[in-house]
Order: C-alpha cells, then structure tokens, then sequence
C-alpha cells in the first residue's frame, strides 16, 4: 500500500506529538518495509519528521518557510490530489482536521481541534481575527468530513458533538485516543526540575491561548493565597505566548493580585523535560475550557501526579474517577480545588493511585499506531472492491464505542 500523508500544518501541539509519535511507532513496526510511505510538509519541517521517521519513509518538502493557511489551503485542494495521483498513492491521510474536498484516490482526516466547536470559544475571548479563522476552520472540517472516506476521532465526546450538529460523516467513524507518554521521561536536568524538586509546586503546562483560562487560575490561586502559600505551594505556569492579548491579561491578573512571588510564567520547555516536571510537582491542574483529547492531560494521568481538572467538554472522558474536578469559568470553584489538594494528603494519595490506572487504559503509541493502519488499509481495500477487485483486509481498529481501548 502506498500511503501519502499531509502534514503541511504548522506542527506545535497535539497536531506536533500525534505525527511524531505515528511516525516513531511505525518505524518500531517495521511500517515502511510493507508499505510506502510519502510525508509532505513545509520546508522548515522536513528536517524534524525526518528524523522521527524510517529512513524508507520519503519526506517531500512542499511549502516554503512562512507559508500561510491561504496558501496551504490553496496548495491542499488545487495541487495535492494531483500528485496523489501521479504518485500513484492509494490513500491519502490528513491528520491536520483538513483534506482535499475533491480526490481520486481515498482520503482519511483525522479532526484534532475541537476549537472551532466550542462554545466557549467567541470574538471576545479570541479576538476577532482568531475567532474568524475558527470559524473558517470549522467549515472545512466538516466539508473534510463529508467527502472523506474515513474520518477519525480523538474521543467520543468530540465524535458526539460532532454529529450532533448534523455534520455528515462516513459510517463507521472510529474514535482512536492519543497515546499514553511511557511515564517518567527525559534526563531530569532542566532547571525547573530542579526548583520543582526542593519546593512544593503546584504545575500548570498549557500554551497560553486565551481558552486555556489561565487568567482564571491565577485568579483562583489569588482567593487562596491565605492557604497555598503558607504551605510554600507556588504556581509554575509552563508554555509558550501564543497571544500578546492574553500575555497582558495574565501578567494583569499576577500583577493585580500581587502573586509576582507565588505564580512564574516560566515560558516554554523541551518536551522530553515534561514528564519529570509532573513527577515531581505537588500536584497537577488543568483548567481549560476546550480541548478534544489533551495529551497533557493523558501525560498527567500516565505520570500518576494529584490532578485538579476542568469538568468542560471531553475532560471527564479523559480523567474519568481519577482527577478532583470544577467548574472552569468559577475561579472561587478552581480555588476550592486547588485547597482540596493542597491540604488532604489522602486525597492526594488516593488519587496519584486512581491516575495510573485510568493511563492504562489509553492505547499505547504502538497501538495507536496499527489502528490508524488498520482504518488506512479499510480505505484503500474499500477502493479496490469499488473497482472489482477483492483483498483481505484486517479491521482490528479502535472503535470508541466504549472506554478507551487497546489493540
């Protein structure tokens, strides 16, 4: 089988992790030795995915260092199936939430961003440019959607919603969770590894968008100053600016509560550096108010750390028993929680227990890895049965229509 994938999008984020980890697990499989693999990306790109990938795979730098959504978008649908088709692909993978709306050969999207869906996502949290692209992506996912020959979900709360704004979709759409992280990851050197080590911290990794709500954590920790810092728990607030807007609204909060002591933008770190941070942290929160399935949630969960999460959308799927939960958009109910942790040990404990479990019941990257084949295969096979031909096809794949699975 002659596999093309499109990874044109900007990689940061779960979008970033998911290819990675693809990439990785079919070279630990063997993927490229039965099938050929072809990755087309930006420029600046090329050289990461390379290096994630089986040196079988052949990596097709496409787009320039820059390239815009206009330009991808226009390069994705006027360019694309056309090589497709000259490279004689049998299927097509998007797993940037957006594919070709015309092709001759099977395309599978992969829907990631739960954003454009959210209700909590508006012109007034956003901005209006970021809401206007939302709501732009929003239209070409679903679009993707109804002329895809499969469409794959990250959880089931995301397929619900979904469909149940009358989104059309190929039958049989599979939810196929991210990965668990493998625990503990990583060297242990970097600095804040070191100050989460002799401090009591309580940690916070999210890029700073707006729906992230980190300006209502900073809030919540204000309304609980009185017992956190005391208990010498600061608040280390980790990744990277995305929105000058939001920057301001957060450094206001700090700075109008007078925590410049207490809570630390430390900026970005290398992902390798994550898992140890959350091992040796107090204890975890997440309090974001749209996610469709956070990695760093499931990273959490595998790292066996005390969570603190948000109760919107898709994190109860994710957390399940295994996290204390609050309302998002109530910094007294995020306080509440923050204290609930800060000071019953045996929550704390019962919960580090409840986290390990619930990680083993996501799918590995391997896992994740040979159901994303399998759904692959399923499209082709369907094409060569189209035309009057008949294969084997294995459909070992992870369905979501109960908890997370594995293969």
């Amino acid at each position: 089988m002659r596999i093309g994938i499109d990874a044109t999008y900007r990689l940061h984020g779960g979008g970033s992790l998911h290819l990675r980890e693809l990439l990785r697990a079919w070279k630990a499989l063997g993927t490229s030795e039965c099938h050929e693999i072809v990755v087309f990306t930006r420029q600046d790109a090329a050289q990461a995915i390379s290096s994630w990938a089986d040196d079988r795979v052949k990596i097709r730098p496409i787009l320039r260092n820059g390239a815009g959504m206009t330009r991808r978008l226009l390069w994705e649908q006027a360019v694309l199936p056309s090589v497709c088709v000259k490279l004689n692909l049998d299927v097509l993978f998007c797993p940037g939430n957006i594919a070709p709306l015309y092709s001759r050969i099977p395309v599978v999207v992969m829907l990631q961003n739960a954003a454009p869906f959210c209700p909590s996502i508006t012109w007034r949290s956003e901005g209006l440019s970021r809401w206007l692209k939302f709501r732009c992506r929003r239209v070409m996912m679903s679009w993707a959607a109804r002329r895809a020959a499969k469409c794959i979900f990250i959880s089931r709360w995301f397929r619900e919603v979904f469909e149940q704004r009358g989104y059309v979709v190929p039958a049989g759409n599979p939810v196929i969770y991210l990965g668990r992280e493998k625990g503990c990851g990583g060297s242990g050197d970097h600095a804040l590894v070191k100050r989460l080590r002799s401090t009591r911290g309580i940690l916070c990794v999210s890029h700073l968008y707006p729906y992230k709500n980190i300006s209502a954590l900073v809030e919540a920790y204000a309304l609980q100053r009185n017992v956190l810092e005391p208990s010498g728990l600061k608040l280390y607030i980790v990744g990277g600016s995305v929105s000058r807007r939001e920057d301001r609204r957060i450094k206001a909060a700090i700075a109008r509560n007078r925590l410049e002591g207490c809570v630390e933008l430390t900026g970005p770190v290398p992902q390798e550096a994550v898992a140890q941070l959350m091992a040796n942290a107090e204890f975890f929160v997440f309090q974001s108010t749209c996610e469709n399935c956070p990695s760093t949630l499931i990273e959490a969960l595998a790292a066996g750390v005390p969570i603190a999460c948000s109760e919107a959308g898709v994190m109860p799927e994710i957390a399940s028993d295994a996290a204390a939960f609050f309302d998002p958009f109530d910094p007294a109910a995020i306080g509440r929680a923050l204290k609930a942790l800060a000071t019953d040990a045996d929550l704390r404990a019962s919960l580090r227990k409840k986290a390990i479990a619930r990680s083993s019941e996501f799918p590995t990257w391997i896992e994740v890895a040979q159901a994303t084949l399998n759904v692959l295969e399923e499209a082709a096979t369907a094409r060569v049965k189209r035309s009057g031909a008949s294969t084997h096809v294995d459909s070992n794949a992870i369905t979501g229509n109960g908890p997370p699975m594995r293969v």
